[in-house]
């Protein structure tokens, strides 16, 4: 499938950057499809090459090298596509929908920097940044770049119980900080 997605784009500083971009995020997308479609493997291919299709396309309008915000595009793509397949197939239907999404933004596929209120997300991003080691690894892994508590786990070496309980705690501590900066409203 890289070879493909490699065609559609001209430039070749663009194809580096973006065999770089596939081989960090594929398998990341690819279980993010496979959650959302209940791990129907060929509605989750499905959505994950229609994703991987549009970001080689529109490649060259992510203005930010940021992992945090390269993840969030993706993963965002990947749930817009996953939505896509899931109404085209009636074991679905109505059963996802796109969080936070104005109808119009959605229809369009101008990337997903008007559906990711950019201020926000930066500010989301930061405040997971500015937090604790032991809440900070995890936060980023589960909710900037994709990662199941399993995997986290494995990947950190520590027990699934205490990811859920960083998971948890992270939150809340995202949670009240986003209060202050009266980002978040109950």
């Amino acid at each position: 499938m890289l070879q493909i997605l490699l065609l559609t784009i001209e430039n070749d500083d663009d194809k580096l950057i973006f065999e770089e971009i596939y081989h960090k995020y594929k398998k990341a997308s690819m279980r993010r499809a496979l959650k959302l479609l209940n791990n129907n493997k060929y509605d989750a291919e499905d959505a994950f090459q229609k994703a991987w299709l549009q970001i080689s396309q529109y490649l060259n309008r992510l203005e930010s090298h940021d992992d945090s915000v390269i993840a969030t595009y993706i993963m965002k793509t990947i749930e817009f596509k996953a939505i896509d397949v899931a109404n085209e197939n009636n074991e679905y239907r109505g059963k996802l929908e796109p969080a936070e999404i104005n109808p119009q933004e959605y229809i369009s596929d101008d990337l997903m920097y008007q559906v990711c209120n950019r201020e926000r997300h930066e500010m989301i991003v930061k405040v997971i940044h500015s937090m604790n080691e032991k809440y900070k690894d995890i936060m980023i892994m589960a909710y900037l770049q994709g990662f199941d508590v399993k995997s986290i786990a494995e990947q950190l070496n520590i027990n699934e119980k205490t990811v859920w309980t960083r998971l948890y705690r992270g939150k809340n501590i995202l949670v009240e900080e986003l209060k202050k900066r009266g980002i978040y409203h109950e």
